[in-house]
C-alpha cells in the first residue's frame, strides 16, 4: 500500500511541476481560436458552435484550470500499469467537487481526455526513440496531445449529443479564476472563504460575514456540522466552540423584513431588496433564509413563532407554484433553496411538507426529459437528482445527515413500494422497506404510519432505527391529518 501511495505522490507532485507547459498551451489555443474565429469569438460565438470557438474556450479554461487534465495525464503516464489507481484517485477527487475543483460535468471530460493522453504518451515509451525526444514526453507531448484530445472530446462529444453538459461547462468557462479557487478552497477548508481571511475573522468575532448573508448562512451551518463531528469524537471543548460560533447568524437578521440580509462591517444594510442576489451565493433572501437548517428553532422565534414561519414559507411556495418552483421566491433549480419544503415539518406543520414536496416532485422533477427533469438547470454534482430521488422515496434529512444523531424526515412517497438494500459492511439489517397504501396523485397526506407493525406517530425516523432494517408503512389520503407527525 505504501508503494502505491508513493507512486501517486511522486506522480502528483511531478504533474504539478509540469503545469506550466500546459497553461502555455492553453494560452496558445486562446490565441489560435481567436485568430481562426475572426477575432470575435468571445462576444459572438458560444462554446461548441464551431471548432474555432471550442479551441478558444478550452484554451481559456486551460489558463486557470488545466491542473486537472495535466495531472490526470501525468499520473496515467507514470503509473500506467496501475490504471485503477489513476482513475480512482482522480475520479474520486472530481466526484467530491466542493465547488473549488470545478464543475464535474465539464471537467470529467477534461479529466478523461487527460488520462487518454497520458496512456497514449505512455505507449510511446515502448517505441525506440532518441533520448532528446524521449525527454520531451512528459513536458511537451502530454500537454499538446492532452489539449488536442480535450478539444476533440469536448467539441464532438459534449458539444453534440451531450448538450446539457455543454451548457454547464459554458457557465464555468466564463470564470478565469477557477484554478486559483482550487488551491484557495483547499487552504480555507472549502468554506468558500476564498481569499477572505479578513472576512472570516470578522465572522468569528461578530457572527456574520460582511457584505455576504449567503456565506453567513453557510459558515454558520458548517460551524454547526464541525461541532457535531467534534461531539462524536468526544472533543467537547471543540464542540462547544463551534456550536457557539454557529449561533451568531442573527447578527445578519433584518427584523422588519424578517429575512437574512447582507450588512456591512459598519452594521449598515447593503440593500433592502429580498429578491436581489447581491450578498448571496446563487440565491436571494427569500430562497436562502430558510436554509438555516441547523437552527430552525431560533429562526422561528425571530419570525414570530412556528405559525408565522409557516405562513411566510407557505407564501413563497404559493408565489412560485405557477413557475414550477423555479421563481425568485423558491428555486429548486439550485442548492440554496432545495430543502425549503421540508422546513414545515420542523415547525409543527408536516402536512404542508407533504403537500409541497409532492408538488415540487411533480412540477420541477416530474418530467422525463433531461432539461425539465432537472428543473431546466444543470445537474450540479448530483444534487438535483438526489433531491428528486429523496422526494420520490419520501425520506429527507434537513441537515444532510450531519447531526450527531442523524434523523430522516418522513414525507409521502411517489412510489407504492421502495426497497433500500443495506450494505452489511455498514448496516446491521439487510433492507429497509417503505410500503404505501392508497397512493395516488391526489392522496398526498399521511393519515397514519406503522414501523415494524407498531403504530408510528413521529415525522422523523432515527438513523439508528433505519440501520437495523425494517418496514415502514404509510397510509395516505386526500385530506391532511394534522395530528400525525406533530408529537
Amino acid at each position: 500500500m505504501r508503494d502505491v501511495i508513493d507512486d501517486i505522490k511522486e506522480a502528483f507532485l511531478t504533474g504539478v511541476s509540469y503545469m506550466l507547459p500546459f497553461v502555455v498551451a492553453g494560452g496558445i489555443l486562446v490565441a489560435l481560436g481567436f485568430l481562426l474565429g475572426g477575432y470575435n469569438i468571445p462576444s459572438v460565438e458560444p462554446y461548441g458552435s464551431t471548432f474555432a470557438s471550442t479551441i478558444f474556450w478550452i484554451g481559456k479554461i486551460g489558463l486557470g484550470t488545466f491542473m486537472v487534465p495535466v495531472l490526470g495525464a501525468y499520473v496515467a503516464y507514470s503509473i500506467a500499469d496501475k490504471p485503477g489507481i489513476c482513475v480512482g484517485m482522480f475520479g474520486g477527487w472530481m466526484a467530491t467537487d466542493p465547488w473549488g475543483l470545478g464543475y464535474q460535468s465539464g471537467f470529467i471530460g477534461a479529466l478523461i481526455a487527460g488520462i487518454i493522453a497520458g496512456y497514449l504518451v505512455n505507449a510511446l515509451k515502448k517505441i525506440p526513440l532518441p533520448n532528446a525526444i524521449r525527454s520531451l514526453l512528459p513536458t511537451l507531448i502530454i500537454p499538446v496531445v492532452g489539449c488536442a484530445a480535450i478539444c476533440l472530446l469536448m467539441h464532438y462529444v459534449i458539444g453534440g449529443p451531450l448538450g446539457a453538459l455543454t451548457q454547464a461547462l459554458t457557465k464555468l468557462l466564463n470564470d478565469l479564476g477557477t484554478g486559483n479557487l482550487i488551491l484557495l478552497g483547499i487552504v480555507q477548508g472549502c468554506m468558500l472563504a476564498f481569499d477572505m481571511d479578513k472576512e472570516l475573522e470578522f465572522y468569528i468575532k461578530h457572527g456574520y460575514c460582511p457584505e455576504e448573508a449567503g456565506l453567513t448562512i453557510q459558515w454558520a451551518f458548517e460551524d454547526w456540522a464541525l461541532g457535531e463531528m467534534a461531539k462524536a469524537m468526544g472533543k467537547l471543548k471543540d464542540y462547544n466552540y463551534y456550536r457557539n460560533r454557529s449561533l451568531g447568524w442573527p447578527a445578519s437578521w433584518h427584523p422588519d423584513l424578517r429575512l437574512m440580509m447582507p450588512r456591512k462591517e459598519t452594521g449598515e444594510w447593503v440593500h433592502l431588496d429580498p429578491l436581489s442576489e447581491r450578498g448571496f451565493v446563487q440565491a436571494n433572501a427569500w430562497q436562502a433564509t430558510f436554509g438555516l437548517s441547523h437552527d430552525i428553532e431560533t429562526l422561528a422565534r425571530l419570525m414570530g413563532g412556528n405559525d408565522s414561519l409557516a405562513t411566510q414559507l407557505n407564501y413563497v411556495f404559493e408565489m412560485s407554484k405557477n413557475a414550477r418552483f423555479l421563481s425568485s421566491y423558491v428555486s429548486y433549480a439550485n442548492q440554496p433553496g432545495c430543502s425549503n419544503a421540508h422546513v414545515f415539518s420542523h415547525v409543527g406543520k408536516p402536512w404542508l411538507t407533504q403537500y409541497w414536496v409532492r408538488q415540487v416532485a411533480k412540477q420541477t422533477y416530474g418530467d422525463i426529459t433531461p432539461e425539465r427533469g432537472y428543473g431546466e438547470n444543470d445537474e450540479d454534482q448530483g444534487q438535483m437528482a438526489g433531491i428528486s430521488a429523496l422526494m420520490a422515496m419520501g425520506l429527507f434529512s434537513l441537515d444532510g445527515g450531519s447531526a450527531y444523531n442523524p434523523m430522516y424526515d418522513i414525507t409521502s412517497p411517489v412510489f407504492n413500494e421502495i426497497t433500500i438494500r443495506l450494505d452489511s459492511r455498514y448496516y446491521k439489517g439487510n433492507e429497509f422497506k417503505i410500503k404505501v397504501h392508497d397512493n395516488s396523485p391526489e392522496n398526498c397526506y399521511i393519515q397514519k404510519a406503522s414501523l415494524n407493525g407498531e403504530m408510528y406517530h413521529k415525522y422523523q425516523l432515527p438513523h439508528t432505527v433505519f440501520e437495523q432494517g425494517g418496514l415502514l408503512e404509510l397510509w395516505l389520503g386526500d385530506k391532511p391529518n394534522k395530528e400525525w407527525g406533530t408529537q
